[in-house]
């Protein structure tokens, strides 16, 4: 939600309707021979013995059936980056979106944690209402960084695309590649697919509604295709530890249009 990969869903589909007509293209049916399916592997007769000794487990694992809580991730997986995503910040937060196609709409987002498994910590992040309406996101912090994993109801093609690296000393930067289907939940043509360039600016204070707060800068540049149009993106981003991200904007340009939006998060 709180990330380049779901912001852009707030008007690509939009977008994407008026330059295809609002028109809906059947999926294409494959033709030719169909692949012999292979013979399922025999069953295994013989199981190991009753008294066989249980497989190790991760020691940070939670137990089966117990709700995670905070305390119980490792150490290592708390860094910078989990503080400045505000993955601990499992309240609910409301925000407004601003943008040149559109009227304000406010909305609200909330993580929860989800599961902690091989030394890592599972978070779902849930956002209603904005411009980009309803969004599930699943992510992953380790001790690397935090991940985007998968996305609903658009599809994230491209699992694994790191948000933000474990320590995120200004200057540092990284690039990644991004692929996402903004039409898998209605059989719509709506692909992006994007590499972008990510650079941390460094502190800067700014002042919303939500308060005024030091927060570390991330500018990202992107380009790619939307549909196999050029599409190009700027945007930037504002954390605060403890919180999350507190402010970002965003420049998109396809085709003859070029879109402008801003979500802020208030009290």
């Amino acid at each position: 939600m709180k990330s380049y990969v779901t912001f852009l869903g707030a008007v690509l589909p939009a977008i994407g309707v008026l330059a295809m007509g609002c028109s809906k293209p059947s999926a294409p049916v494959a033709s030719g021979p169909v692949a012999p399916v292979a013979p399922s592997s025999p069953v295994a007769t013989n199981p190991p013995p009753s008294n066989a000794p249980p497989a190790p487990t991760d020691p940070t694992d939670q137990p089966k059936g117990a709700a995670p809580t905070i305390d119980q991730i490792p150490a290592e997986v708390k860094t910078e980056a989990f503080d400045y995503e505000g993955l601990a910040n499992t309240q609910l937060q409301k925000f407004v979106d601003t943008a040149s196609t559109s009227s304000p709409s406010t909305g609200t987002f909330q993580v929860t944690l989800k599961e902690i498994k091989d030394g890592k910590a599972i978070f779902e992040e849930v956002s209603t209402g904005g411009i980009a309406g309803e969004q599930t996101e699943k992510m992953s912090a380790d001790a690397i960084g935090i991940y985007h994993e998968e996305l609903a109801p658009a599809k994230l093609l491209t699992p694994h695309v790191i948000e933000l690296p474990a320590k995120p000393a200004p200057g540092l930067t990284w690039a990644d590649k991004t692929s996402i289907d903004y039409g898998a939940a209605t059989g719509s043509s709506m692909v992006f697919t994007g590499e972008e360039t990510n650079k941390v600016v460094g502190i800067q204070s700014i002042k919303i509604k939500l308060g005024t707060f030091d927060a570390l800068e991330v500018d990202t540049t992107g380009t790619g295709t939307f549909n196999k149009d050029p599409i190009t993106v700027s945007e930037k981003r504002w954390f605060v530890k403890g919180v999350g991200i507190v402010k970002q904007t965003q420049i998109m340009k396809l085709k003859s249009r070029t879109v402008t939006q801003t979500r802020e998060f208030t009290k």
